[in-house]
């Protein structure tokens, strides 16, 4: 075969070959895919936001397994609503709102910062030791069980919702309605006491009267009908505030809180405060009065607020109970003069 012959051969067949490459679709029949409906069902159920799953309510403290040093009943956010001392001025210790201290928990441990109970055991600064646990109706008490040995002592009570009445003149109610865990030692008679997953609302009521808040200038605790039962006087304490009028230099109060059933000569009587003394005790002293530019020698009284669980002093014969306000700052009396919230 010639070399002409050849690579006319080699052309020819890589014509065939491009021609076969180049093919129209329709020369491959194809079968087209139509797309199945999708199901009632399926179109009923898809793009539906998933609904979240109910939260499951606690099972409550478990007693006996926390006997055992299972505190998983126990897991949560413990908040500090009332705390008691000794204070060795002569006054009566009372359950006051609030408290400093704070209270961990996981399962197999419970702390305070002061204190840590593992298994069975307590362990403070002095060493661990073993507890010692008694029922009580529906509480469990633990206690040291070389109680009679120790420089400073120690007990952690708990007590399951409504099983105990020992804290309505904290909460106001007739029984405990969270789970409560009170921390006490020999130390100066400290006791605290922590309630389990406390909504924000429920811990502004307990507390009542918060005279941190006020010394920060927040005065919504101190809203309400406040009533004298000795003589049936009532201030309405509003969250209204108005700060003292330029030029009226005679009192050290530059805020007023605006009490709106006394008005006097066409002027809101207010409980007045010093916004810039934010020392915070255990009872504070405020002014009653009115801002008068043209009265310069106008009249103030002190107003002494104290907390409930305070005694402001060993004097103090109102009702330690509850939150009150003493017009006069206990210089005529504290229960003649005491005003208590409604």
């Amino acid at each position: 075969m010639s070399k002409r012959t050849i690579q006319a051969a080699l052309i020819l067949g890589t014509v065939a070959m491009l021609g076969a490459c180049g093919a129209p679709a329709t020369s491959r029949p194809t079968t087209k895919q139509t797309p199945q409906p999708k199901t009632a069902t399926r179109q009923s159920t898809q793009g539906k936001p998933r609904q979240p799953q109910a939260k499951k309510p606690r099972a409550g403290m478990q007693l006996a397994a926390i006997q055992r040093g299972d505190f998983s009943s126990l897991e949560g956010q413990w908040t500090p609503i009332g705390f008691s001392a000794n204070y060795r001025d002569g006054t009566t210790p009372g359950l006051e709102a609030g408290g400093g201290g704070h209270l961990t928990v996981t399962a197999d441990q419970l702390s305070t910062g002061e204190i840590t109970l593992k298994g069975t055991t307590l362990t403070d600064s002095a060493g661990t030791h073993a507890l010692t646990y008694t029922r009580k109706g529906a509480a469990l008490l633990g206690t040291l069980a070389d109680a009679a040995h120790v420089a400073i002592n120690w007990a952690v009570n708990f007590y399951p919702k409504g099983a105990t009445a020992d804290f309505k003149a904290l909460t106001g109610d007739a029984t405990n309605q969270e789970n409560l865990i009170e921390v006490w030692t020999s130390n100066n008679s400290v006791r605290q006491i922590f309630a389990q997953d406390l909504t924000a609302a429920r811990r502004r009521a307990i507390q009542g009267l918060d005279l941190q808040q006020l010394a920060a200038g927040n005065y919504t605790s101190l809203a309400g009908t406040w009533v004298n039962p000795a003589d049936g006087g009532r201030f309405v304490v509003t969250t209204e505030t108005q700060k003292r009028p330029a030029g009226f230099d005679n009192t050290g109060s530059d805020i007023g809180v605006v009490i709106s059933n006394h008005d006097q000569d066409d002027h809101h009587q207010f409980v007045m405060f010093d916004s810039t003394d934010t020392t915070v005790g255990r009872t504070l002293m405020a002014t009653l009065g009115y801002w008068d530019a043209s009265q310069p020698f106008q009249q103030f009284d002190p107003l002494l607020l104290v907390p409930k669980g305070v005694q402001a002093t060993t004097a103090d014969d109102s009702d330690v109970t509850r939150d009150r306000m003493i017009l006069g700052g206990g210089q005529g009396g504290f229960a003649p003069q005491a005003y208590y919230r409604q």
